[in-house]
């Protein structure tokens, strides 16, 4: 496993990945990151507020996020037929 470099000047959102893992600056530390879904920091459950690349919700499964979200232009969230996307 190879050591890890992080940016020195990072800016908030910004991310890094290494060792097939991400994190993400927070304004104060890195935190790991899944682009895949939220992050478990203890108590609290973080995720992403910005949808930057086509999303699916698949059948026989439901998504929730905390908001508000914003949508990138040109991105699409598919919540298939039978599965719920909720914002909170």
């Amino acid at each position: 496993m190879s050591a890890l470099n992080f940016p020195a000047s990072p800016v908030v959102g910004q991310t890094y990945t290494a060792n097939s893992k991400t994190w993400r600056w927070n304004g104060t530390a890195w935190q790991s990151f899944n682009s895949a879904g939220p992050v478990s920091t203890g108590p609290i459950l973080i995720n992403l507020s910005e949808v930057t690349s086509d999303q699916t919700i698949a059948a026989g499964t439901n998504g929730v996020s905390a908001g508000p979200m914003v949508i990138d232009a040109g991105v699409t969230v598919t919540v298939t037929s039978g599965s719920t996307w909720v914002v909170v």
